[in-house]
Parts: structure tokens; C-alpha cells; sequence
């Protein structure tokens, strides 16, 4: 999620999220151990386009694990029509991220600021019953 933040939305298209020691997994199918342990991680890869590849270090066939990491980056990269996130997006997104919370804390100070007569502005009076 801090990567969303610091990227923002636009870079999820460009990942893939990468699991190491498959080998721990015993057989057992990387969605189960996501959807019974750690439902976040699901979350996060479904974000990033439900794109994500399992490295098993025991595997006897190395050759097909990477073939398999380099379709679905070539999958990726087509499907982005083989456009690269930039530091040019990046810079901008930053740009907009700051301006976002610069009129955050604009908003948070008009809020609590006060008039001239001193009543906290945005206080509605109190209704007369």
C-alpha cells in the first residue's frame, strides 16, 4: 500500500507481485494460502491486476518458472502497449499528491480558524427552539 501511495493508482499497471520459497507452500496452492492466511496480500494482488508469480527454489524445472515470469511480463508489457511507467508520471503524480494535501490543510485551517467577531468559522448558530 506505501507503494500506491508514493506511485499512486496508475502504477498498477506495471507490477507484478513476486513470491520467493514457494517451496514452503508443501503442494498447497498459493490462493489458498492467501485467501485462508493473509487476505491482504490478495487484496494488494488484485490491485495490481491479479498478476503475481510464485519462485520455488526445489522446483526441477527452473527453465519453466522463468519462461512463465516472462510471459506474463510480455502479457504485461503489450497490454500497457509497451509503454514503461516514467519518471515523468511519477513526477507528475507527485505533483498531484502534494497538491492534494496542501488544499487538504488549506480546508483543515479554514475549518478551525475564526472570524473577526471571533465565533470559529463554519460553526453554524445554535437553532432557537
Amino acid at each position: 500500500m506505501n507503494i500506491l501511495k508514493e506511485f499512486r493508482d496508475e502504477v498498477t499497471k506495471y507490477m507484478i507481485v513476486l513470491f520467493t520459497k514457494g517451496d514452503a507452500l508443501e503442494e498447497r496452492p498459493i490462493e489458498n494460502y492467501l485467501k485462508e492466511l493473509h487476505s491482504h496480500l490478495k487484496k494488494i494482488i488484485q490491485i495490481y491486476g491479479e498478476r503475481y508469480h510464485v519462485f520455488n527454489k526445489i522446483e526441477k524445472n527452473k527453465q519453466h518458472e522463468v519462461s512463465s515470469l516472462l510471459k506474463m511480463m510480455n502479457k504485461m508489457v503489450k497490454r500497457n502497449e509497451e509503454k514503461c511507467y516514467t519518471e515523468t508520471m511519477y513526477n507528475k503524480n507527485k505533483k498531484q499528491l502534494r497538491n492534494e494535501v496542501e488544499n487538504s490543510v488549506a480546508e483543515n485551517e479554514n475549518e478551525n480558524s475564526c472570524d473577526a467577531d471571533g465565533k470559529q468559522k463554519g460553526d453554524k448558530p445554535a437553532s432557537r427552539t
